[in-house]
């Protein structure tokens, strides 16, 4: 390749690149839309905020809430779920857990254990609770 069409050329390669890596790392975002949709119907919803419990529809994208109010439509090919007045709540954790007092023998158990063992066993105990 001469000089000139090596220069004519590698403008068009990092326009072609460019426009791969923005469609690769796109594609899953806009899938996520369209594909992830569930609707949550019938349900009582807890926000938070106020001292009561709301009756209200939920619609989730992908992995986020972007819908809350009452009779909402379903998108095209969104999954509807009847909640059938049950409560639903954003992400509930457990902030505050005692892993090593799972270990066998319970406190008495942790208390007589060396502290190296206690946290090889808490860490087994925490990860059976996250893996369930």
């Amino acid at each position: 390749m001469n000089e000139q069409t090596e220069k004519a050329v590698h403008p068009m390669k990092n326009l072609i690149i460019g426009l791969s890596l923005f469609v690769f790392c796109s594609a899953p975002f806009s899938m996520a839309d369209k594909t992830n949709l569930v609707l949550f119907k019938n349900v009582k919803v807890f926000n938070g905020t106020e001292d009561r419990l709301l009756d209200q529809d939920v619609l989730v994208s992908g992995n986020l809430i972007s819908e809350i109010g009452k009779d909402l439509a379903a998108g095209n090919g969104a999954r509807v779920i009847d909640g059938n007045g049950m409560t639903l709540m954003p992400g509930l954790i457990d902030s505050h857990v005692h892993f090593n007092l799972a270990m066998d023998g319970g406190r008495p158990a942790m208390e007589a254990s060396r502290w190296d063992y206690m946290a090889v066993m808490g860490a087994a105990a925490a990860h059976k609770s996250m893996a369930r």
